[in-house]
């Protein structure tokens, strides 16, 4: 199954494409009964698809059951000895079910599948880089004006000309240190 996956009032069909019969074709995916389809292009793929699912839903009405629902809420997952246990001790740690330690895992996947890629994370990089950049900028900044006030002060009597280029400085920092 790939990607592509056709929706229709709540149920979900796939789409395939046979060599052979040189025709696209699916089933609709993640109930138990069989309900297939098929078309010659995308536009008749997905007519027949919808055409199926209605059917589907007909039938089961004029017989009297219930149609299968897509997802029931539970599921089983073969996962191994080794990360059941290693789950199961996480879970008791946490003091939390088995079951909420695996609700967690997938809701933490999705969310992060589901979101843009980068998205969250660059702006919190650039964010970082830009903290970064700022705070070097003013320790640049404040170590100059320090050194030269103090080579200044050292060379020089306090003229006018000296209390002018220091307050001019001083002034540079605490503008640069605002951004």
């Amino acid at each position: 199954m790939n990607n592509d996956l056709l929706e229709h009032r709540g149920y979900f069909g796939s789409v395939q494409y046979s060599a052979e019969d040189d025709c696209l074709y699916g089933k609709v995916e993640f109930i138990d009964d069989l309900v297939l389809y098929d078309g010659e292009s995308a536009p008749a793929i997905r007519t027949a698809f919808q055409e199926a699912v209605d059917s589907y839903l007909l039938t089961c009405a004029e017989r009297g059951v219930d149609p299968n629902t897509t997802w029931k809420g539970t599921f089983n997952v073969r996962v191994g000895t080794d990360l059941h246990r290693r789950a199961a001790i996480a879970a008791r740690r946490r003091q939390q079910s088995l079951n909420d330690l695996i609700k967690d895992a997938v809701t933490r996947f999705l969310e992060q599948e589901e979101s843009p890629p980068f998205a969250a994370d660059a702006a919190s990089q650039l964010k970082a880089i830009d903290d970064v950049m700022r705070e070097r900028l003013a320790q640049s900044t404040a170590f100059t004006v320090t050194t030269l006030n103090t080579i200044w002060q050292a060379s020089q009597p306090a003229t006018e000309h000296a209390l002018h280029t220091e307050k001019k400085l001083s002034i540079l920092w605490h503008e640069s240190s605002k951004h």
